[in-house]
Parts: structure tokens; C-alpha cells; sequence
């Protein structure tokens, strides 16, 4: 399911359910927003450990800028990540379609 859609959902069964309790844990989501759209919910912090961490960009190359290009580009980038060592790749994407296609083509 979406994750928009989970939490509309939950947003209107909280009031109905007082047993139904949620958490909601991410390192990028904005708490305060969604403690207001919570009703005001409490907002805990934990503070964690942090790892160094390397942003690269890789621009699609040429103007087309179709699904095979995007899967190219990430199999060149991972290709290229994985000649200089061990580590981990973080791809950011659109939409779970994407996610989904791209962890399947990336699997085979």
C-alpha cells in the first residue's frame, strides 16, 4: 500500500480505535508536521549513530529521458561503485514502480 494512503487511513481510525497505537519512525520525515496532522502527537528523538556518507549525482546523459535511460545510468553508477570497494549504494527514486523495477533489473 502507499504510504500516503496508510496514514490518511490511520489519521481517521485513530479516533475510533483508542486500543491502536502508531509509530512513525523515519531519519527524513518533518516530525512536526506530522504531529500536527497526528493531532498534536507526541514527538520522540532518539539519537543514533551516524556513518560518513559520500553524495554523488549522476546526471542521465542525452535528452531522452525514458525508464531504460534511468536503469542504464544506475546499472553504469552501481557497475562503477562496486570497481572501487566494498560499501553500500543509496539510489533515491520517485515512485515504488521505479523502486520495484529497478531492485528487480538490478537482482537479475
Amino acid at each position: 500500500l502507499n504510504i500516503d494512503f496508510i496514514l490518511g487511513y490511520l489519521k481517521e481510525l485513530l479516533p475510533r480505535r483508542p486500543d491502536l497505537k502508531v509509530i512513525i519512525t523515519s531519519a527524513t520525515i518533518d516530525p512536526e508536521r506530522f504531529s500536527k496532522h497526528f493531532n498534536n502527537a507526541p514527538i520522540i528523538e532518539v539519537s543514533g549513530r551516524t556513518y560518513p556518507v559520500e553524495t554523488r549525482y549522476r546526471p542521465l546523459s542525452g535528452d531522452d529521458d525514458n525508464d531504460r535511460d534511468q536503469l542504464e545510468g544506475i546499472f553504469e553508477a552501481v557497475d562503477e561503485l562496486c570497481d572501487e570497494g566494498l560499501g553500500d549504494i543509496l539510489i533515491f527514486m520517485n515512485g515504488e514502480r521505479e523502486i520495484r523495477d529497478t531492485a528487480d533489473a538490478l537482482s537479475k
